[in-house]
């Protein structure tokens, strides 16, 4: 049991998913960080109703192997931006040779027992969890009492508004993404799975719902003692190398290392399973494009997945739309992603991803109920 929850936590325990935390409170507030730690519990729950066989046939091959290119390639950006904060913003403070020695020894004996181990991949979460709890209890501990409550108080007319209609359409927005994302890993890592029984997705569901809330709460913090990043993403680093100490920083940045080699070394196991993605121009496109976009742009870790959930969200469409013609279900992907990327263009983001992701469902029901009545007629 244990073992099967931290294989469904391992994709979500991870540095992008604290930084993205903390930047959605400092931009959005208690309301945004709220709607994403409680959207993020529901994709769990989600998954399990969804996870039946013939959801992940919908589509052919070829389209999942398109599929597949364009998450691994959204990993790789946001890994890539999670590596360049951590390189702008803390390893300034770790160029004494102690510290230095430390990060190189703990990385490399940490490769060499993954080696040994494969399982050490649960290290994810464990490592994850720690820090995400550890860490932020640092913090606070660093700061005092009065001045911590004096922060909450200043901040109340700014970060505790649950009145804007466009943190609404984001959190929603964020729980399409974060239920497609679901079936995109269970359907390329997590298969063979889909009889689990529903007590294991709740405890994954709990110990999410908590994960975000953790780190997101030094948005607050930040706030309070006027820590302004260039890019809100940044936002929790800053605070951790200000007010975490010495032990606090190096937690986080060699928890943060060991976590990101093991997702690296996952995603590149796995890719050179795939027989369809052989050569170095799969690897360039794959890898290094998304870290020299990563690199090369001043873009945010959710700018990216809102981005990436122009796609997203029709492929939600079509898996809640249930056709069992595959042809007629890329169609629906397409239509919504063209939907989308206009009213994204016109409006804004999240009312593009939603009504993309209505559209394509609409359209596969649609279609369902005439080919049920065509052939009912027929018969």
């Amino acid at each position: 049991m244990a073992t099967k929850i931290i294989f469904l936590l391992i994709p979500w325990i991870t540095p992008v998913i604290f930084l993205l935390s903390a930047q959605i409170a400092v931009d959005y507030g208690v309301h945004g960080l709220l709607g994403f730690s409680i959207m993020g519990a529901i994709s769990f729950i989600a998954i399990f109703f969804l996870q039946r066989k013939a959801i992940f046939s919908k589509f052919d091959d070829s389209f999942k192997n398109f599929l597949y290119s364009l998450y691994v390639i959204e990993l790789c950006i946001c890994i890539s931006i999670v590596i360049e904060i951590i390189i702008k913003e803390s390893f300034y403070y770790f160029f004494s040779i102690i510290n230095v020695l430390f990060i190189i020894v703990a990385t490399v004996v940490f490769i060499f027992l993954q080696r040994i181990n494969e399982k050490l991949s649960i290290s994810i979460v464990i490592s994850g969890l720690i820090f995400s709890f550890l860490i932020p209890t640092l913090v606070y501990l660093k700061v005092s009492i009065p001045t911590v409550y004096s922060g909450l108080h200043f901040l109340a007319t700014d970060m505790l508004k649950f009145n804007d209609r466009y943190t609404w359409l984001l959190v929603v927005t964020l729980g399409i993404i974060l239920i497609a994302h679901q079936y995109l890993y269970h359907m390329f890592y997590y298969k063979g799975l889909d009889n689990q029984r529903a007590f294991t997705y709740l405890i994954s569901s709990m110990v999410w719902l908590v994960v975000p809330i953790s780190l997101g709460s030094l948005a607050f913090l930040a706030k309070a003692q006027a820590v302004w990043p260039d890019l809100s993403d940044q936002v929790s680093i800053m605070v951790i190398n200000r007010f975490g100490g010495q032990f606090g920083q190096m937690l986080f940045l060699v928890t943060s290392i060991f976590i990101i080699i093991t997702l690296v070394t996952r995603m590149l196991k796995d890719f050179r399973k795939r027989s369809q993605f052989k050569g170095s121009l799969w690897l360039f496109v794959h890898f290094i494009l998304p870290v020299i976009v990563a690199f090369s742009f001043k873009i945010t870790l959710l700018q990216v997945i809102i981005v990436f959930g122009l796609v997203w969200g029709p492929i939600l469409g079509v898996v809640l739309g249930g056709s069992n013609m595959r042809k007629i279900n890329i169609l629906g992907v397409i239509i919504g992603f063209s939907v989308s990327s206009t009213l994204s263009i016109i409006y804004s983001l999240p009312i593009g991803i939603l009504l993309g992701t209505a559209v394509s469902c609409f359209i596969l029901r649609l279609v369902n109920y005439l080919s049920f009545h065509q052939s009912k007629a027929t018969a």
